[in-house]
């Protein structure tokens, strides 16, 4: 094999795996931050008003409106680090591998296919009180008629709960359709799970994580976790590091947990001091790192 064909292929390596690899851990960093101080201003709002003894329904629709948002903040963040990284560290790679005319693709393509995100808390159980006959799938398909290559349709945030084959076949057959899914898990263990009233197992969890990477080629998987959530003790986080080390997500937002003024949590005894509250908290952190940067170093191989 020539030498000149072999450092293509090394220095293609570098630029992918720079790229990726700064794209995640940049990414992630800017994401949490916003993410967290977010919420933690919107929690300590919140808090203020519930002592103030204002209306309870103001408070939750500010909050459904933070949650409502914040997938979109994400993306936008996520988009903004991305983009100028991936045309600063292949637009040498282009030179060497493609020639001049690519950096006009790599420049362009971007700019072709308008974003379009669908949102809400649940935004998978759309349809479940219409009488339309129309499920969330069938919305997507809907679209995907009139996207015609000209629209990059998104969504979030889903429930595991009306998550399933239908949604997993429409994004693995609709090419409008983001590879992308965000399902929050929350907690590994059965236990929370049911404290929070989730409506679901890990084991049920596992399984729709299975059938997504089976039927979804080049998927991408996103995730939320809670630490600390009142009655979470040592072996209730063992479950959770484990099954985040086992299902191995592309990038996971991590919160701890606090009481939010109104709902069914807030009744329950916040029995988790915040220290220990604050090193799962890391410990997650620390082990989705690691995951996040071995998938960039798989994706830049492949």
């Amino acid at each position: 094999m020539p030498l000149f064909v072999v450092l293509v292929f090394i220095f293609r390596g570098i630029f992918y795996f720079l790229s990726n690899s700064l794209m995640s851990n940049i990414g992630l960093r800017i994401v949490m931050k916003v993410r967290n101080d977010l919420y933690e201003h919107m929690i300590r709002l919140s808090n203020r008003f519930y002592a103030q003894g204002r209306t309870g329904d103001m408070i939750s629709r500010i909050m459904s409106y933070v949650a409502y948002i914040q997938g979109a903040v994400t993306d936008v963040i996520v988009d903004l680090v991305k983009q100028p990284l991936v045309i600063l560290f292949n637009i040498p790679m282009v030179f060497i591998w493609g020639g001049p005319n690519a950096i006009f693709a790599i420049l362009i393509f971007p700019l072709v296919a308008v974003p379009i995100t669908l949102l809400g808390k649940n935004v998978n159980s759309y349809g479940k009180n219409l009488d339309k006959g129309i499920n969330f799938p069938g919305l997507l398909r809907e679209i995907d008629k009139i996207a015609s290559g000209s629209l990059a349709v998104d969504f979030v945030t889903s429930h595991p709960k009306d998550a399933g084959s239908d949604l997993f076949n429409a994004m693995a057959e609709m090419e409008s359709l983001s590879k992308t899914l965000h399902l929050p898990l929350q907690s590994g263990s059965n236990k929370i799970l049911k404290a929070m009233n989730r409506g679901y197992s890990v084991g049920k969890y596992k399984a729709l994580v299975r059938d997504f990477r089976k039927i979804v080629n080049g998927s991408s998987l996103k995730t939320d976790f809670i630490v600390g959530f009142p009655g979470e003790r040592e072996k209730d986080f063992e479950d959770t590091l484990k099954v985040m080390e086992e299902i191995r997500f592309n990038t996971a937002y991590i919160f701890k947990y606090s009481p939010r003024p109104f709902t069914a949590a807030s009744k329950l005894k916040d029995d988790v001091p915040q220290a220990e509250k604050e090193r799962r908290h890391a410990m997650l952190l620390k082990a989705q790192k690691k995951i996040s940067m071995a998938n960039a170093k798989l994706y830049a191989i492949r």
